[in-house]
């Protein structure tokens, strides 16, 4: 990075927040039934194992009907956003295999959770289409969701997996919006706007209603900051005004959409160079994002990323006092 860069990053640490770097978190599951290590709401937990790996069975003792859900958290850990990793295990009968994972948890009734129906992974429509569920409780129980916004918090998954066997479970926790990914799958099975304010540190874990679930391999990674230093390409046109370039447009955009989503935390612009900041999992995802951007796919823009760690954090100068 050229010097005049590095100098701007520094400037620009004063407008942010202090972020941690994002180190993975395991959870131990072997310690789920130890009576210290996790707080469990409303399930029975069993030890067991996975390809000889810690795994548990949760039973729920309770019905989201009647306003009861397990949650199992474990203790002195938090999170605020980045990615959720687990292998999930359901069974293929009707109203009996609801499982998933729980974030942003204030407590057992106030929480965000993004469960499976395995039952509905090969149903006919429209039980199909509601494979997987995005909840925000107290309000939005997949019932008021279904009942007021059909369609839009729960879908099908893609590609389907089998109903009684084991898949991988992948949710991106945003600022705004959470995507949810299954296997290998590139294109997320959910997308869907957060309805409870996220930025603050909470507890998260795994989640069953009603019947029981197998999971195993929980990992989640909460998001670093990323910086890429935006510089014109090999088919910039230089005769022509910047907001005339080709694709500048579909860059603008690109940029807006990852404001809406929140993966965008700053951008601003220098001499003849832009710098935007990006909230992401990891420096894959943060890539990803850039190269989603039609400009830079079309070289009018290239860019460099590095990591953003956020050193110091004081108030920002440019803010007015109140």
């Amino acid at each position: 990075m050229r010097f005049s860069a590095a100098v701007w990053v520094l400037a620009l640490a004063a407008l942010l927040p202090l972020v941690a770097g994002a180190a993975p978190m395991s959870p131990d599951l072997s310690t789920v039934t130890d009576g210290k290590s996790w707080k469990v709401f409303h399930a029975t937990p069993e030890r067991m194992q996975k390809d000889g790996k810690p795994a548990v069975r949760l039973t729920a003792a309770g019905d989201s009907a009647n306003g009861i859900v397990g949650l199992v958290l474990p203790n002195a850990l938090t999170f605020s956003t980045g990615t959720i990793e687990v292998d999930l295990k359901g069974k293929n009968v009707r109203q009996r295999s609801f499982l998933g994972v729980a974030f942003n948890v204030v407590d057992e009734k106030t929480f965000e959770a993004v469960y499976f129906r395995p039952f509905n992974f090969r149903a006919e429509e429209p039980f199909r289409n509601r494979a997987v569920q995005y909840i925000s409780w107290p309000g939005n129980t997949w019932e008021n969701l279904r009942k007021g916004k059909p369609g839009e918090f729960e879908k099908p998954v893609t590609p389907v997996p089998d109903p009684d066997g084991w898949f991988h479970a992948r949710v991106e926790v945003r600022p705004k919006q959470v995507r949810v990914f299954v296997n290998d799958a590139k294109e997320p099975s959910l997308v869907v706007e957060r309805l409870s304010a996220g930025g603050v540190e909470r507890p998260f874990g795994l989640f069953v209603d009603s019947a029981d679930g197998e999971y195993a391999n929980l990992v989640v990674t909460p998001s670093a900051l990323f910086a890429a230093e935006i510089k014109t390409g090999p088919a910039w046109d230089a005769s022509r005004k910047p907001q005339d370039q080709s694709y500048f447009r579909e860059h603008s955009a690109n940029l807006k959409r990852l404001r809406d989503e929140g993966s965008l935390v700053m951008g601003a612009r220098y001499s003849d160079k832009g710098l935007v900041v990006l909230s992401a999992a990891s420096q894959s995802e943060a890539r990803a994002m850039m190269q989603q951007d039609p400009a830079i796919q079309n070289q009018v823009f290239a860019y460099e990323l590095y990591p953003f760690n956020v050193f110091y954090s004081p108030r920002s100068p440019l803010e007015r006092a109140p």
